[in-house]
């Protein structure tokens, strides 16, 4: 269920989209979420050295690409993160990708540049149960008229982005094996592909049917 109002302004739903910036940090590494770095060098039969190693931080690079493709064609939060979403200009409403109802901190530049913290409640109207990716203002705040100049998104928001029901965990059910058998098969797909594309055709690396096979069976149907 949607609001009325915010089906019908999908002009300012696409404008503020274009302003905003989110990053997640998951909970544990990527290569943990595939399974340990035993499994990972086996899989790839690499050597990956020493944790901090640049070896070991580019294969944790494409093991977190490969999370957040799988993530995103599956429609699944494979687990707990931490989404710090920031925001070059704070609309009236505003929808995000995810469920915020789990926002622990807004904050903000002020006249004199300084962040300011601000209680959640008191800024801003989360709906939980008919609409709970959309923000709405409640507040204005002055913010320096020059903030582009030092930062261009000079609002923020902490938000905690839970997992699924079937998040990657200590278990061994189907989900989570389906899930790191397609992570680890799309890791290996960018770790022997790393060139945009190939030497003999020119053409780029297509990933295999297999992981596509995977994909359509993890993916969620809302």
């Amino acid at each position: 269920m949607r609001f009325a109002w915010f089906d019908s302004t999908t002009a300012t739903k696409q404008k503020t989209m274009e302003n905003i910036r989110v990053r997640y940090f998951y909970d544990v590494s990527p290569i943990t979420l595939l399974g340990g770095k035993s499994v990972v060098e086996e899989h790839l039969r690499v050597d990956l050295g020493d944790v901090g190693s640049d070896s070991y931080n580019h294969v944790e690079m494409l093991a977190e690409i490969s999370i957040r493709y799988i993530e995103q064609l599956t429609g699944r939060n494979v687990m707990n993160k931490t989404a710090v979403v920031e925001l070059h200009t704070l609309h009236d409403r505003i929808e995000l990708p995810f469920d915020l109802s789990r926002i622990t901190a807004f904050t903000y530049l002020n006249e004199s540049h300084n962040e300011t913290s601000i209680v959640v409640g008191d800024a801003l109207n989360v709906y939980k149960n008919t609409s709970p990716a959309v923000l709405e203002q409640k507040l204005e705040w002055p913010t320096p008229t020059d903030y582009a100049l030092d930062e261009p998104f000079p609002w923020k928001l902490t938000c905690d982005v839970q997992g699924d029901f079937d998040h990657v965990s200590t278990s061994s059910t189907q989900t989570n094996r389906l899930f790191i058998g397609a992570g680890l098969m799309h890791l290996a797909h960018l770790y022997e592909n790393r060139e945009a594309a190939g030497f003999g055709t020119g053409k780029p690396y297509e990933a295999p049917f297999a992981f596509r096979s995977i994909i359509k069976t993890l993916k969620r149907i809302r």
